[in-house]
């Protein structure tokens, strides 16, 4: 296998990972968003 492929496979991989990175991420971040809300309207409500 060539240093071309390599990088290519390299980067591949790399790119894969970062995808799944990006959406656990994203996914805790909708959930906290969503915490953050139910607990601001509860707030407002007791108020």
């Amino acid at each position: 296998m060539g240093v071309g492929c390599r990088v290519l496979v390299y980067q591949h991989a790399t790119r894969d990972a970062d995808q799944r990175i990006a959406e656990a991420l994203n996914a805790r971040v909708r959930a906290e968003q969503k915490k953050a809300g139910k607990s601001r309207k509860r707030k407002i409500n007791d108020g």
